[in-house]
């Protein structure tokens, strides 16, 4: 199956977009369709010249048996309809499709404003979704003037500019609360006034000028900063807060041309230059720089 019901207080995990998968957070949101799955129901509306029918050894996106083939004449009163009554709010419709035929299949989505660009199925379960105004969730073919024959599985209507994933209903509109991710962290576990400051860089030459990355508050005052200086071979970290300087040291390499991973470590008291994942110099005494928000590729004053 292409889609997995997961429980309460458990992460859900998205691989739409991302082979790797990531972790899926999304706001409320209300399926307004009743019945998103059984297209039989009175709550939908079938065309007088449309042919809806249940074939049983087709596999849902959710991986059970059964969906519904919908069957759209080149003529007119082909369509599949659920009326909302909800006026003419923004909504976004989606519906899982995919063609019920040797051939690619079209279909529209219809709001009772503009219908959608004309969507192409071919054998594999996909997820279709059009933005419009209007009270009514339809499924026409192109203009009454093509043949649509496709298997349909898990309409949704959302009050939304965008879809959100699929919230199945079977006899009322159901809600979906929004999503929180607990103990990711606050502003006390990030904050400006501590943190690493990492860049992986190749001087292009080793030619004695200063050449430097900083965080800084949009001046030379509170600022952490690395980067190449006039000592050959030389990479060199400053941390300064309130326009005085509370770490300085630096490093010799063997060749600055070569990449190395930098990365600056500050916290009150706590001060440290790793080279390629090696502490190579630390200093234990001074206070952070605060109001760090700007990332500049010299010392914000246009110079280094």
């Amino acid at each position: 199956g292409l889609i997995e019901n997961v429980a309460s207080n458990l992460p859900r995990i998205d691989f739409t977009n991302d082979t790797k998968g990531h972790l899926l957070l999304e706001p409320q949101s209300t399926n307004l369709i009743t019945y998103s799955e059984d297209f039989s129901n009175s709550d939908w509306n079938l065309g007088t010249n449309a042919v809806l029918t249940y074939e049983t050894n087709i596999t849902a996106p959710d991986g059970s048996l059964g969906v519904y083939r919908l069957t759209l004449p080149a003529q007119s009163s082909t369509f599949l309809q659920f009326q909302t009554g909800a006026g003419t709010t923004n909504y976004t419709g989606s519906i899982y499709a995919k063609s019920a035929s040797v051939n690619d299949e079209g279909f529209n989505l219809f709001y009772g404003g503009l219908a959608s660009s004309r969507f192409i199925t071919n054998n594999d379960w996909l997820r279709y979704d059009y933005n419009d105004n209007g009270t009514q969730f339809t499924i026409v073919n192109d203009g009454d003037t093509f043949v649509t024959d496709i298997y349909i599985w898990g309409s949704q209507l959302e009050e939304k500019s965008y879809p959100t994933s699929y919230i199945p209903t079977s006899g009322s509109t159901v809600t979906r609360n929004a999503e929180v991710c607990d103990d990711s962290g606050s502003v006390q576990d990030f904050n400006s006034e501590e943190g690493v400051l990492y860049a992986e860089i190749a001087a292009l030459a080793d030619d004695g000028t200063f050449r430097l990355i900083s965080l800084d508050g949009g001046d030379n005052t509170n600022v952490v900063k690395f980067g190449y200086r006039t000592t050959s071979n030389a990479i060199y970290y400053e941390v300064r807060s309130g326009n005085v300087s509370q770490a300085f040291q630096i490093y010799t390499t063997t060749d600055v041309k070569q990449f190395h991973k930098v990365a600056v470590l500050y916290q009150q008291n706590n001060f440290k230059l790793f080279i390629n994942g090696v502490n190579v110099l630390s200093d234990t005494s001074g206070i952070t720089p605060v109001g760090l928000n700007n990332i500049s590729f010299d010392v914000n004053n246009a110079s280094s």
